[in-house]
């Protein structure tokens, strides 16, 4: 099953975006359903079940993580100009880097990585091929909760599951 780890947002930060998506998305573009929107941190790729077993012990051997931050800067077809996607740019703080640090050393601890591109923050709003330049959209992001999701195509399009989920932050230290 394809795989990635990533930090799915509060509700408060759904319904942000889903409001902004709602006036602004114009025709040709589907809208990523409240549920799905995250920031991907490491992108997986197919996996089997005990791959997926030892990334998640892996993540949870990592010890205590860092709240991690983002602030958007604007939206626009990602990763550039012809792509089929619209994305929320993220300028990341200290913490959201420290975070896909040490996400990268747990999976490349477990298996050699695949993951060659650079990272760029960023939140997934829509699938299609509108017409669509690029329009700010600021707002600031707190990530909570660490998780390893499967993605499961449907009738109704991708649904991603989360397998393995911990807290960030002060939440972390709640938890423990």
């Amino acid at each position: 099953m394809r795989a990635f780890i990533g930090c799915p947002l509060t509700k408060s930060d759904r319904d942000v975006l889903c409001a902004w998506m709602h006036a602004h998305l114009g025709a040709g573009w589907r809208p990523i359903r409240a549920q799905n929107l995250h920031l991907t941190l490491y992108f997986l790729g197919e996996q089997t079940a005990p791959a997926l077993a030892a990334l998640a012990a892996s993540l949870h051997a990592l010890g205590p993580l860092p709240e991690a931050r983002g602030r958007g800067t604007r939206v626009r077809p990602f990763p550039g100009p012809a792509a089929p996607l619209l994305a929320l740019e993220l300028i990341p703080d200290r913490g959201l880097l420290a975070l896909h640090a040490r996400v990268t050393d747990a999976v490349t601890s477990v298996e050699p990585s695949t993951e060659s591109r650079r990272f760029r923050p960023h939140i997934t709003l829509a699938r299609g091929n509108g017409a669509y330049g690029s329009q700010a959209l600021a707002a600031e992001f707190t990530f909570t909760r660490l998780c390893l999701f499967a993605s499961q195509p449907g009738p109704q399009g991708v649904t991603y599951r989360a397998l393995n989920c911990r807290p960030l932050g002060d939440a972390a230290a709640r938890s423990t």
